[in-house]
């Protein structure tokens, strides 16, 4: 049974492979979106994690929920991102792979799971022009972590778990100015960037009331380390470019920002659970050439994350109506950033989102579905202001099956 499921999952995310990539206008800064790791279910509920999770589904925001894993399994997830600016057209339409996750047990009181998820995308093609110029810039690439990790419960009331990653990544950046006046040459910049290094994850769930659940999760790398090859050209008057020779440089330092996260959960029996967490990414001293805008270099300042999540799981009897077993979910998110350069650039994003959790085969497989609306608005260049409305997609399929003795599990 658990062959031919994993086998249907890989066919489906090999079909929704991408075969080529138009991005979103904000992913030109750097390295393109912040993604926030999540499964299915959390992103219905808005992404929440830190303070609640579930038995079934991974939980990428905070380490400490490992212990909730009760049986083995398996799930992956496939994303979808639809994308029109305030031009009213598509700039953007992908659909790829998103994670891939394998939990296991660990006495009855810890877990521990592996697998890859992205951290940051970038898809992105924007142009702009004005009677001097007509200049457009390209960023594309991603970021991935692999990761292992895992979580112990010491009391009843308390959780601790720790993960490290190891994040690894390729960009491709070029940008090209076209003049009005002939007596000036046409010019093109392409930089190529390839990334490497390690991030831990640390994080606590606690109890301080039987309904009330608490979460803390910090994230900070531990060793970063780039290659950058920039390629600089002209054109030369036949429709053709002549290219400095290759200036390749290595850059050792960290390259995504950390992250600091705490998390509140009220369970109700009759209503469900609320849950309520904010997120705020430090920057710090991450390279400005790898935070571009259009034109000039910037720093990526702190970014604030604030999301709130209701969730009402389904009932886990047999004859009952098959509508009372399914786990219904929705959430709100805001984010707020800016790029520092010759002026701030604010960038703000606002969503909903809502969620399902379809149980299978006597409650030991789930789909989990999600649908997140938002918008996100900003300025690109000085006064340039852009506003995008987005959708994205997200499912997940867990298989879970006891391959191990897990007797007793408080879950």
């Amino acid at each position: 049974m658990i062959r031919r499921f994993i086998t249907v999952c890989l066919l489906l995310i090999a079909a929704l492979l991408p075969s080529g990539l138009l991005g979103g206008t904000f992913e030109i800064f750097g390295l393109g979106r912040p993604v926030q790791p999540a499964s299915a279910a959390a992103l219905g509920r808005g992404g929440i994690g830190l303070a609640y999770t579930d038995s079934i589904s991974i939980n990428f925001s905070n380490p400490a929920h490992l212990s909730a894993v009760d049986k083995s399994g398996l799930e992956l997830g496939i994303r979808g991102n639809y994308t029109r600016n305030s031009g009213d057209y598509l700039v953007e339409a992908r659909e790829d792979f998103d994670f891939g996750v394998m939990k296991l047990p660990v006495t009855r009181k810890g877990g521990m799971a592996f697998g890859a998820y992205p951290l940051f995308k970038a898809a992105a093609d924007y142009t702009m022009s004005n009677s001097d110029i007509h200049s457009s810039i390209k960023n594309y690439g991603q970021l991935y972590a692999m990761f292992i990790g895992g979580a112990y419960r010491p009391l009843p009331f308390l959780s601790v778990g720790v993960s490290l990653e190891a994040i690894s990544g390729k960009y491709e950046f070029e940008t090209m100015i076209d003049y009005s006046d002939s007596t000036l040459l046409d010019t093109r910049l392409m930089r190529s960037n390839g990334f490497d290094g390690r991030r831990i994850n640390s994080g606590l769930a606690f109890n301080p009331l039987d309904n009330v659940q608490i979460g803390i999760s910090y994230s900070s790398m531990i060793r970063g380390s780039r290659k950058e090859i920039n390629s600089y050209g002209s054109a030369d008057g036949s429709f053709s470019f002549l290219y400095t020779a290759p200036d390749t440089s290595d850059i050792n330092g960290s390259f995504i920002p950390d992250i600091i996260g705490l998390g509140v959960s009220i369970r109700n029996s009759n209503f469900g659970i609320i849950s309520v967490e904010y997120q705020l990414m430090k920057f710090k001293d991450i390279a400005s050439d790898l935070n571009f805008s259009i034109f000039q270099n910037g720093n990526m300042q702190d970014l604030h994350r604030l999301a709130a999540g209701w969730e009402k799981p389904g009932k886990r009897q047999l004859f009952i109506p098959y509508l009372q077993k399914i786990t219904w979910r929705a959430g709100l998110i805001f984010e707020s950033g800016f790029i520092e350069s010759q002026s701030k650039q604010q960038h703000q994003m606002a969503a909903f989102s809502i969620g399902c959790g379809l149980p299978l085969s006597k409650f030991q497989h789930r789909v989990d579905m999600a649908l997140v609306g938002g918008i996100t608005k900003g300025q690109l260049y000085e006064n340039l202001t852009e506003t995008e409305q987005w959708i994205q997609f997200k499912i997940s399929i867990t298989a879970m099956e006891r391959w191990f003795i897990t007797k007793g599990k408080y879950r």
